[in-house]
């Protein structure tokens, strides 16, 4: 899957709208509407008698009609926005699309290393009965926080961000091997820092282990969060460990 504004070696791990719910009162209203204007034009005959030769009755029959069509396309317009809304998670962002059809088209990125806790919002009978509710994220750097509400299978997307979150952190520990590698190599003597340096990578190799492989079930699909394929430009959490051969010829 590929998404306007996604970067290069991005992977997008899942992505939702609103919960339908919120979708069914406009689409209801404006079933409502349409039945309500189509009385007032199909059984315009019934209402010529009343309407002719009253211009102050005439003046309100075209006006309720004029109301009608306007909020018709507008109750359209808010059932439409409904599919154009989204909320993107990629390994390293979460993207809160917001669009309307003509006057919107804004977005809030979340970068996924700034993300300090999630919480999952779902307090009622009908969110429970439905599966769906909210989710609050804080922020790190200003303990700010954002929220999305009315997400689909709540539990599924809660369980799949905590994931991305736990696998971006592993990722950028593994990332600053090569760092600390420098700095014990400078610090110790070579058998004590290669030693060390060791011992570090096989702590970071565990947790990784943990995350790979891991899937996330739904009802109506599998996310698995996991390395992704290495591409030109990219790194590899593999390219930033010691060689197996380099630390035993070392030690």
């Amino acid at each position: 899957m590929h998404f306007k504004g996604q970067q290069f070696g991005e992977e997008v791990i899942c992505f939702c709208r609103k919960h339908w719910l919120t979708a069914l009162s406009h689409f209801g209203l404006w079933a409502l509407l349409v039945l309500t204007e189509s009385i007032f034009i199909f059984n315009f005959g019934k209402f010529h008698g009343i309407v002719e030769g009253n211009f102050g009755v005439a003046i309100l029959y075209f006006g309720i009609v004029v109301l009608l069509t306007i909020y018709l396309h507008k109750t359209f317009l808010r059932f439409f926005s409904y599919f154009l809304n989204t909320v993107v998670f990629t390994d390293t962002r979460v993207i809160l699309h917001k669009k309307t059809l003509f006057l919107q088209d804004s977005h809030e990125v979340l970068d996924i290393t700034r993300i300090q806790d999630v919480r999952k919002l779902q307090d009622g009978i009908f969110k429970n009965l439905l599966g769906y509710g909210d989710l609050m994220i804080t922020l790190a750097s200003d303990n700010s926080s954002v929220l999305i509400p009315f997400v689909p299978n709540v539990n599924f997307h809660f369980r799949c961000l905590s994931r991305i979150k736990r696998d971006a952190l592993v990722k950028g520990r593994i990332r600053s091997l090569k760092k600390d590698e420098e700095r014990l190599r400078g610090s110790f003597s070579k058998e004590k820092s290669e030693e060390m340096i060791k011992l570090e990578r096989n702590q970071i190799e565990e947790a990784y282990k943990k995350i790979i492989g891991e899937t996330v079930k739904s009802k109506t699909e599998v996310v698995r969060v996991s390395e992704p394929e290495p591409s030109y430009g990219s790194t590899s959490y593999r390219d930033l460990l010691i060689p197996e051969e380099t630390v035993e010829k070392k030690l």
